[in-house]
């Protein structure tokens, strides 16, 4: 009679063949999704747009449900129309739809026995993750990973655990244009809501404008009430824009000079510059105290250093995140910091210099009354629209919508083209790109 440990072998070998051969018709299936296809909406389109639209509260940006099918750039909606997708679904899908390490990730998941990790036992696979995310902050000081929710929760356990660390200090400095999530005090440090929970702490807002006169007039004000500052190294909501790394290294340096904690924010740009973490492609890894991460690892959290780790009982949250999720993270830091992606000669330079490159031709030959202000920075892209009205830029998404890409908008002074690309382009994508782009602003513009 077979034992337990044997019967669990057996079933862990026929589940290992049929996830092979699952794997292999996905992979099959999704491949067949590769360019843009425009076809007649079924005739329920719009009425379950509308539908779906009421249900959330809110219209969408773009008439488009996807039907969960779709490889790399692209992506099918509910009635067959399949698009290149340059926002990579506003950041997780870095890598692109259907990649393998995604199905396989998806496959490893459903042999697990809850689809959610828990802070409270957390599985082997969370504890790998976190120590690959240690390793590759490489020439920090960082030596701990905290799981949280979603990005924002991230930057919420961050600002609380500067606060705890430096409880005779309440002012918190961060950069006009900065993005830091949705919730109530992020809200406030995003300056979507004015400035309102006045008893917990203060926020001071910095320009891009001589930002070290105005720390320093700041100091004059408040001398040594300054906590933290947290810095969106590249900001993304604001239009993909960044301060020069000088300027960049003199900041972080004044704020240690006046015991400041640094806390990056790379919730939107861990993985898409040319080094994994932006800190690092700027240089400041020996700075930094803080770190919060999220999107393209399709899980979310805080790294900090030892200095800051809390006495007792600090954080808390129910979830890890999906265990697909989590999985899927840890596959992928391998997968990124083993593969030729970061680095001068790195997979993601060679797409920031193809896009400029592209996009410069577009700015010589239309002028710069037609498209100018273009920045990459890894795979953040932005560039600006005719005068960047909102009218203006709203209307060349939408043409470009209907030619087949989904880029979204990014805004400050004035909007923005704003993409997050894909690291799986390949150079027919991009060609074509470029050829819809330009087709899109002769429809806007006139020939």
């Amino acid at each position: 009679m077979p034992t337990s440990s044997s019967k669990t072998e057996y079933l862990d070998q026929l589940i290992e063949e049929a996830s092979d051969r699952l794997f292999s018709l996905i992979l099959q299936k999704q491949y067949h999704y590769q360019g843009i296809e425009t076809k007649d909406k079924v005739q329920n389109h719009d009425q379950l747009i509308a539908e779906f639209s009421e249900l959330r509260g809110q219209s969408f940006a773009f008439p488009f449900i996807p039907s969960g099918n779709g490889h790399g750039p692209f992506i099918e909606d509910i009635s067959g129309q399949i698009k290149m997708d340059l926002t990579s679904g506003l950041g997780p899908n870095l890598i692109g739809y259907s990649h393998p390490l995604q199905i396989r990730s998806q496959l490893e998941a459903a042999e697990v026995n809850m689809t959610s990790q828990n802070n409270l036992f957390p599985s082997q696979s969370a504890a790998k993750l976190g120590q690959k995310l240690i390793e590759a902050a490489q020439g920090s000081k960082l030596k701990h990973f905290w799981f949280t929710g979603n990005g924002t929760m991230a930057n919420e356990h961050a600002l609380r655990l500067a606060l705890l660390n430096t409880p005779s200090k309440n002012r918190v400095l961060i950069f006009d244009g900065s993005f830091t999530g949705r919730s109530l005090a992020m809200s406030e440090l995003s300056q979507i809501n004015k400035p309102s929970i006045d008893g917990h702490f203060k926020i001071d807002f910095i320009s891009y404008d001589n930002p070290l006169d105005q720390l320093e007039s700041l100091w004059l004000k408040y001398p040594n009430q300054f906590s933290v500052i947290c810095f969106e190294l590249i900001q993304g909501h604001a239009g993909v824009r960044h301060l020069p790394t000088e300027i960049i290294h003199d900041v972080v340096r004044w704020c240690k000079n006046k015991n400041i904690l640094i806390w990056i924010d790379e919730v939107q740009t861990i993985g898409r510059t040319t080094e994994l973490f932006a800190f690092q492609t700027f240089g400041i890894q020996s700075y930094v105290d803080i770190v919060t991460v999220g999107k393209a690892l399709n899980i979310s959290g805080i790294l900090f250093n030892s200095q800051l780790r809390p006495k007792e009982t600090f954080f808390g949250g129910t979830l890890c995140g999906g265990t697909a999720n989590i999985i899927y993270a840890e596959k992928l830091l391998h997968y990124l910091t083993q593969g030729n992606f970061y680095g001068k000669s790195g997979r993601i330079a060679s797409l920031e210099k193809k896009f400029f490159t592209k996009l410069k031709q577009i700015h010589d030959q239309l002028g710069s009354n037609i498209i100018d202000d273009i920045v990459c920075q890894g795979t953040l892209i932005s560039f600006k629209i005719g005068d960047g009205s909102f009218e203006k830029t709203c209307q060349f998404l939408k043409v470009l919508f209907e030619n087949g890409i989904i880029g979204f908008l990014g805004q400050k002074d004035h909007c923005k083209i704003r993409l997050l690309i894909p690291i799986s382009l390949r150079d027919e994508h991009i060609s074509q790109i470029f050829l819809i782009i330009t087709k899109s602003l002769s429809s806007v513009f006139g020939d």
